[in-house]
Parts: structure tokens; C-alpha cells; sequence
């Protein structure tokens, strides 16, 4: 099973997806695990993968790694292969895939329609509060030319604020209005909400704006959880790129 948004799915000229728990070759804890760091079986992770990218139709030779820190960096994508230390792709190229790695983080995938452009944004609370969707709007903008009124922006699943508990240090670093206390001293974070309001605060029609309703903590028959799952979490792809 691949997760689609309803948004970007009225685009012809673009391919993408969510990869789930379902359809792969791992047995349990990992199931459908896309990643090779997680301690799975690497040949059945390759097979998860071709199953994956055979299903989108997309050839993994043309496919864009980030090699994700939890970090704000962006990088510009003109060849396949990996890029390292970044957490955000951007590529104006067809027939190149970016794809990231989440497990409760949240891939936030872009989208300029008139300037046929794509991104893929890596998007932890580390990234979040270092505002990475915000500057990679802002960097399709100086880079490509985009408009924000022709960006769409597609938060996929990720974990929710019922589930993203921290303690006050980091709970300083987010909006009070997305953050609630909790008696024992912690704090839950609505990372979505913040994810959200920088889309907006950058210009983004809210009519561009679709938000996956899925939690990855919650839904645990069809999505990878780091923080329910520890290191028997897998690890699911998303991706986009131009046809």
C-alpha cells in the first residue's frame, strides 16, 4: 500500500508516494522497512525497495537520497545519488526521484506547478524548529524563480501532538499555541500545526495546503513509529519527481 495525496495526484507531471508497513518482504518487527540502518535483512530491504519503486514506475538508478541529520540544510538536486547532510531535496530535472526516510517525522513534499518545480523536506522537530520548510520555500524561490502562489504543499503522516511528548527545553522552541502541558512536568508538541502554519507564513494559498490526517504512532498496523517501536521500527520512504 502507498499513500497519495488527493492535491498533488491532479498533477500529471509529477510521481510520488508514501511507502506503509503493507506490501513488503520483511518479516516481523521491520515489515514493509524501506531502510538499510535499521538492522533488517539488507536483501530484503532491496526487494521492499524494488517492490516500492516498481510500483511507482520509477527506475531506483534515478533516484536522490538525503542523508538526513535532523538538520536544516537543502540541498539542489541535479544528479542521482546521495546528498549527504541535508535534509530537504529540490530539483527542477525530470526523471529525478528525491526520496527521504521517515518513521513520525514528517515528509513534507512541494510542488511548483508553473515553474515545474519539486521538493522533499525531511521535517523532525529539530528541522521544524529550525524552520526547514520555510526555507525551502524560500530557497525555490531565489533558486527557481517560484511563486508561493503556485507552490502546493502536502504534509504527509508524521507523529501527533496526542503522541510527540518532550520536556521543556524543547517545547520552548515551538509556538505556545501548539504546545500543551502535561501533570508530570512534560509537554506535548503539535509539530503538524507548526509544519502547517510555516506553509502559510511563507504565503501558501491554504486551498494548496493538504494535511494526511494519519498519525504514525497511532496507526501501528500500517505505519512505522520510532518512538512506539524504538529499534524495532522500520523506516518508510517518501518520494516525488518529475516525469
Amino acid at each position: 500500500m502507498i499513500i497519495y495525496s488527493q492535491l498533488l495526484s491532479d498533477f500529471k507531471t509529477i510521481v510520488h508516494g508514501i511507502s506503509t508497513k503493507l506490501g513488503g518482504n520483511s518479516e516481523p518487527p521491520y515489515y514493509n522497512n524501506l531502510s538499510l540502518y535499521v538492522g533488517d535483512n539488507s536483501d530484503i530491504v532491496r526487494r521492499n525497495r524494488e517492490t516500492f519503486y516498481t510500483t511507482l514506475g520509477i527506475d531506483q538508478k534515478r533516484v536522490a537520497y538525503a542523508g538526513q541529520i535532523h538538520s536544516s540544510n537543502i540541498a539542489i538536486v541535479n544528479e542521482p545519488g546521495l546528498y549527504r547532510d541535508t535534509d530537504a531535496l529540490i530539483t527542477d530535472r525530470k526523471n529525478i526521484f528525491l526520496v527521504i526516510s521517515v518513521a513520525d517525522c514528517f515528509p513534507v513534499i512541494l510542488y511548483d506547478s508553473r515553474k515545474n518545480v519539486v521538493s522533499n523536506i525531511h521535517s523532525g522537530w529539530r528541522g521544524t524548529a529550525s524552520k526547514i520548510v520555510a526555507k525551502t520555500i524560500e530557497l525555490m524561490g531565489k533558486i527557481f524563480n517560484s511563486d508561493t502562489g503556485d507552490i502546493n504543499v502536502f504534509i504527509g503522516p508524521g507523529i501527533s501532538g496526542d503522541f510527540f511528548v518532550v520536556d521543556s527545553e524543547v517545547a520552548a522552541k515551538f509556538n505556545p499555541e501548539h504546545v500543551s502541558g502535561l501533570d508530570d512536568g512534560k509537554y506535548r508538541v503539535d509539530l503538524k500545526a507548526e509544519i502547517y502554519e510555516q506553509a502559510l507564513g511563507m504565503g501558501i494559498d491554504i486551498a494548496k495546503i493538504e494535511v494526511s490526517g494519519l498519525c504514525t504512532y497511532r496507526e501501528k498496523d500500517l505505519l512505522h513509529s520510532y518512538r512506539r517501536d524504538k529499534e524495532k521500527s522500520g523506516r518508510m520512504f517518501a518520494l516525488v519527481g518529475l516525469r
